[in-house]
């Protein structure tokens, strides 16, 4: 749902890496761009995202 979203948002913006979050609610994706020269993790990827009150079933990362 779309509140569920900025939650999400919210913990990645924190990280201080993250440039933009999109989603794809129906297959329940999140795309994650991260700020140039910046390195975002899969531990701070799922830290957040658990944070926010979600499960990670997995992380898959493109150089796009």
């Amino acid at each position: 749902c779309k509140s569920c979203g900025i939650g999400i948002k919210i913990h990645l913006f924190n990280t201080k890496k993250v440039n933009k979050v999109t989603f794809d609610i129906n297959k329940q994706l999140a795309f994650i761009s991260t700020i140039e020269g910046k390195i975002l993790t899969t531990g701070e990827i799922r830290t957040a995202i658990e944070n926010a009150g979600f499960s990670v079933n997995s992380i898959k990362q493109s150089n796009e």
